[in-house]
């Protein structure tokens, strides 16, 4: 469906309803000063929140790109689209393969051009918590339940092909679940398993939560290696504590030598501050 559109507005028959004439005017979805601003960038990337009739939805525009960020897609024989149109591919390829993700209720994109392209997607908005807010005053067996399945989801990702970085704050905890959101991408796919794509993936998200500065513990850490080892298993035979040693150790390497560059400017051969890790289950 996605491969033959060049100028499209669809939204739910539900949700047009709220948003009245509106709702079929591509121009609207696109330019209008609907809802509240929370994000926006020079390129014209944008994200807005709208309340309307009881419920709350997220706009979220791609602003015009060019071919460049759809040669992926181009070199797998498919149209180049919009960012927009591309996170909407990513997250029916995820609901298709059996996880939880964020519902689409509406969407568009028209060219800008013969190579660039503008788009949109409203999505609903998910009830739950941000894992990384949830994190911070969760108790101790409740951040070990969450470390648990976001290690159970990144397995099961793994497992099916999708090597997207997986991070809290793209994560919200709904019912003792993890709802996927942001699934931005520009290889909207599955990919051939392979060790190297897991362990790259999980170094990617590892790296982004400590940049975030988000508190993890080593216990945090094994709990979430070993629910994936649990879920990757089918594919993968590898223990807990090696893929700890394989993973984590490059990781906090990695991220003293980015810390103490930010810190200083430059990077030196001196004593590097270690990383510290609260080992909450011994209190």
């Amino acid at each position: 469906m996605l491969d033959n559109m060049k100028r499209v507005c669809y939204i739910k028959p539900d949700v047009r309803e709220q948003f009245g004439a509106s709702a079929g005017d591509l121009e609207f979805w696109l330019d209008a000063e609907v809802g509240r601003q929370l994000f926006r960038e020079k390129a014209g990337r944008e994200i807005r929140v709208i309340d309307i009739a009881g419920q709350r939805f997220f706009l979220k525009r791609s602003g015009i790109e060019s071919i460049v960020r759809s040669l992926p897609m181009v070199f797998f024989g498919l149209r180049p689209c919009s960012g927009a149109l591309r996170e909407l591919r990513m997250l029916r390829c995820l609901q298709e393969s059996g996880f939880d993700v964020m519902e689409p209720v509406a969407w568009g994109e028209k060219s800008a051009g013969l190579t660039k392209h503008r788009g949109f997607l409203l999505v609903r908005n998910v009830d739950g918590v941000e894992a990384k807010e949830y994190l911070k005053t969760a108790s101790l067996e409740e951040r070990h339940l969450l470390l648990e399945k976001t290690g159970e989801l990144t397995g099961r990702l793994h497992a099916a092909g999708f090597f997207q970085a997986i991070r809290l704050k793209d994560l919200i905890w709904s019912e003792n679940r993890l709802v996927q959101i942001d699934r931005e991408t520009l290889h909207p796919w599955k990919t051939r398993f392979s060790r190297k794509r897991c362990i790259d993936a999980l170094e990617r998200g590892i790296r982004r939560t400590f940049r975030e500065e988000h508190q993890l513990t080593l216990w945090d850490t094994r709990h979430f290696f070993k629910q994936y080892v649990r879920c990757i298993s089918p594919r993968w035979n590898i223990t807990p504590s090696a893929l700890f040693r394989r993973v984590l150790v490059p990781v906090i390497k990695k991220h003293q030598k980015w810390l103490r560059i930010r810190q200083t400017g430059f990077s030196s051969n001196g004593n590097e501050d270690r990383i510290s890790f609260r080992h909450e289950c011994s209190n």
